[in-house]
């Protein structure tokens, strides 16, 4: 019987650990990847959308970014490439990206899954909905 009460009791606290924690707003609750491994990857745009919800998706076409799990990134625009390093700051909230000839970009962290990643970019509010390119 004891046995039995400690497994409900484990349970209950397990519900609650989980329940609550999620450290983005869109997700993911629980994640196996670290959140270096979840942004290390090609991504494009999928969808952008500016403060008041307009679509600007079409500014974001030939653009794609290249994160590695060693900090640096590879932003395409069309033919040009763009070096840089990125990071997280505030507490893992945000997504710093310091470019060598570019300047530098903050974005928050909406979401952050294995395929998909959201951010809102601190200095214009546009939100950009991104899936890996070999998706």
């Amino acid at each position: 019987m004891s046995c039995l009460k400690s497994t409900a009791a484990l349970f209950i606290i397990c519900a609650f650990a989980f329940t609550g924690c999620k450290k983005y707003e869109e997700g993911p609750l629980v994640s196996l990847q670290t959140r270096v491994k979840r942004v290390s990857n090609v991504w494009k745009v999928q969808n952008a959308f500016d403060l008041n919800g307009k679509d600007v998706t079409a500014n974001y076409d030939l653009k794609k970014w290249e994160f590695t799990d060693q900090f640096s990134v590879i932003y395409h625009e069309g033919q040009r490439k763009y070096f840089g390093r990125w990071q997280f700051t505030q507490s893992n909230e945000n997504l710093e990206i310091s470019y060598d000839s570019l300047e530098e970009e903050i974005y928050i962290i909406k979401e952050l899954k294995d395929k998909e990643l959201t951010l809102t970019k601190r200095d214009t509010d546009i939100t950009i909905e991104f899936i890996p390119v070999n998706n």
